[in-house]
């Protein structure tokens, strides 16, 4: 019995260990400098899952990991999906999720908790062209905020304004309020 738990227990700490090391995905990093450096790159844990404040990054399989903060990078991409370096209103310098791009931009900041039950949270902010400062759009009633803060395509602000976009369709409004704009 003692050697069978002592097996069971080895083989769990090897997956463990394999699991933190693992998550690497193709992918780059862009300096403060502007220099873009292409190698692998860990957002996320796999075991125990959990997204990453810093960014881990090693130019091939066997290099060196270097750990960058989201002061440390302008952006960085991996697993096909770009990051922003921004800074977040309550929150700091964060890396963000570029979601959807254009005219109207759509970050997603996301975190994870330590422990059990804790889950992921999702916090989505937009950014037009020519602003310093993100917009939440958590800030007071979703109706009645994000409306206001697209009143300038004033199709898309009256189909949220009226319910019929709900924050569950922010990909949608982005998209058509790009679309609108430009035409």
């Amino acid at each position: 019995m003692k050697i069978t738990f002592f097996i069971a227990f080895l083989i769990l700490k090897t997956n463990f260990a394999n699991g933190q090391d693992s998550g690497y995905q193709s992918g780059y990093v862009v300096m403060k400098s502007n220099d873009t450096i292409r190698g692998l790159v860990k957002y996320i844990n796999q075991a125990p899952y959990r997204i990453l404040t810093d960014v881990k990054f090693k130019e091939s399989i066997g290099g060196k990991v270097e750990v960058y903060a989201p002061g440390d990078l302008i952006a960085y991409a991996a697993d096909e999906k770009n990051f922003h370096s921004m800074k977040l209103p309550g929150i700091g310098q964060a890396f963000v999720e570029l979601r959807v791009d254009g005219f109207l931009k759509l970050y997603v900041y996301r975190t994870s908790g330590f422990g059990a039950g804790t889950g992921t949270s999702s916090y989505y902010y937009l950014l037009k062209n020519g602003e310093k400062s993100v917009f939440s759009a958590q800030q007071g009633k979703f109706k009645d905020t994000v409306s206001a803060y697209l009143i300038d395509v004033t199709e898309v602000s009256d189909r949220v304004k009226t319910g019929e976009w709900k924050k569950g369709d922010l990909e949608t409004i982005v998209k058509e309020y790009n679309r609108l704009r430009t035409q």
